[in-house]
């Protein structure tokens, strides 16, 4: 169920919180192996971009959480980056997941992101 890549395709946006730029995002995949290793990438509108290694693990209750490792983008850092983050993901059907992210570190810490992923 896990293995493969997928695809956010809503909240495509980020925000600088230090000028209050808005970034438009292209592309943001999450791509995990069978065993819940794998990495997130965000490639803005500009063409830059952050990989980072994630995590991910199935609860109890059915919902699947998948961690950030480092910050995307922070080491080495990067013109854009993301504070340190972690998911919750509803599985809606075979194809489609509802993964709010929330933020664990930075000046939104503890507030949720409403995110959509597709395969």
């Amino acid at each position: 169920m896990l293995k493969g890549c997928w695809h956010r395709y809503t909240n495509m946006v980020t925000h600088n919180v230090f000028t209050g730029h808005v970034s438009a995002v292209a592309s943001w995949t999450y791509c995990f192996n069978g065993t819940g290793q794998g990495t997130q990438q965000v490639i803005w509108q500009d063409g830059k971009s952050c990989t980072n290694p994630v995590t991910a693990q199935f609860n109890p209750n059915g919902t699947l959480t998948i961690q950030d490792s480092i910050p995307c983008g922070q080491v080495p850092r990067t013109p854009r980056s993301l504070f340190l983050g972690r998911s919750v993901c509803t599985r809606l059907s075979a194809t489609q997941a509802s993964c709010p992210r929330i933020d664990l570190t930075g000046p939104y810490a503890g507030q949720s992101f409403p995110g959509m992923f597709r395969r």
